[in-house]
């Protein structure tokens, strides 16, 4: 994931905190996107708006969208390591629209 990251924000590095895996470039966090490990798979959180077509595009790619969390503003999704795999361009575009969105445009 984090290579994905480095595709479109140069500089991004992944923050170990306690409860999740953040991210943070030059030391000050900018967590557009959130990681929890778990044993067989990883917990994403992508900050985004509420929106029909993301879930449509998440639905079509056949990954597993745990919830949104609308007081924090982001969807939960259950990540397979096949799935990253299967959906790079995917993730890598959400990824994108959730930076993005952080920054303002």
């Amino acid at each position: 994931m984090a290579r994905l990251i480095a595709s479109f924000a140069p500089g991004y590095e992944l923050k170990y905190n306690k409860f999740y895996i953040g991210l943070a470039k030059d030391g000050q966090a900018m967590n557009f996107a959130a990681f929890k490990p778990q044993k067989k798979a990883l917990r994403f959180e992508l900050k985004v708006p509420k929106s029909e077509q993301a879930e449509a595009r998440l639905e079509e790619a056949g990954l597993e969208v745990l919830d949104y969390d609308s007081r924090w503003g982001h969807y939960r999704i259950r990540l397979l390591p096949s799935d990253v795999q299967k959906n790079e361009e995917l993730l890598t575009e959400l990824m994108k629209e959730a930076y993005e969105y952080r920054q303002g445009g």
